[in-house]
């Protein structure tokens, strides 16, 4: 063989091991190229999956906040309009006409005297009361107590003092002493609920 023939073997050899080459490579770009498309395209639907449940979860805790806060607001403002109740009960217990006053709070006196007690009328309701109190104590069965001249130390109603008894009986005594009882009532009676 001639020294061009040889030279024609060699380099039609070095063409055909650089096409091999070069298509080998070719194949392994493009399976590289194809490994990175799966691999971004899992990796974006990770993220994607990710981040979808991230704004799921969000979305839930500012959903549960936002019923947190409209039950907060709602019971708030039912305890507000319990306690505007509980005032206007205050208020029509105080403007009772005189008798009846004296007679309800002689009931609450009835209830903690038990002889020898004073019985101090508050600033407010000396007037109403001094003359009507004696008298709707003794309807009560009220005996042994003495409606004193000297002032209570509170607004209304009266203060029954004795050696084992410092008791006030008021309007606002009274509501403060069944304040679960009427609240659960008047809960019961605006919004129908029900103590379970």
């Amino acid at each position: 063989m001639a020294l061009a023939d040889i030279l024609q073997r060699i380099a039609a050899d070095s063409r055909e091991e650089a096409n091999a080459l070069l298509a080998q490579g070719e194949a392994e770009a493009e399976r590289t190229l194809h490994d990175a498309r799966v691999a971004a395209e899992r990796l974006k639907q990770e993220t994607l999956k990710t981040e979808v449940e991230a704004a799921e979860m969000e979305a839930a805790t500012r959903l549960a906040s936002a019923r947190l806060r409209a039950r907060d607001r709602a019971v708030a403002e039912r305890r507000a309009l319990v306690e505007r109740v509980l005032t206007l009960v205050r208020e029509r217990m105080t403007a009772l006409p005189d008798a009846e006053y004296a007679k309800l709070l002689a009931r609450g006196v009835s209830a903690v005297a038990r002889g020898g007690e004073k019985v101090l009328i508050g600033g407010d309701d000396a007037s109403r009361l001094r003359s009507g109190l004696a008298e709707a104590l003794a309807a009560c069965g009220v005996s042994g107590v003495t409606v004193s001249d000297e002032p209570a130390d509170v607004a209304q109603g009266v203060v029954v003092i004795g050696d084992r008894v410092r008791a006030e009986v008021s309007p606002a005594a009274m509501i403060e002493a069944r304040r679960e009882e009427l609240t659960l009532s008047i809960a019961e009676i605006l919004f129908g609920e029900k103590d379970e």
